[in-house]
């Protein structure tokens, strides 16, 4: 583990943590819409 850059995978790790938020958000998102459509 020596040669283990830390830098390197925290920018990789909050990279898809903020793609995996996106998602999550447009997940939700869509469930909304989704039900206001249903409702009507």
């Amino acid at each position: 583990m020596a040669d283990f850059d830390f830098d390197k995978a925290m920018s990789f790790v909050n990279k898809y943590a903020s793609i995996i938020d996106k998602t999550r958000f447009y997940i939700q998102y869509m469930d909304e819409v989704s039900s206001i459509i249903e409702v009507k």
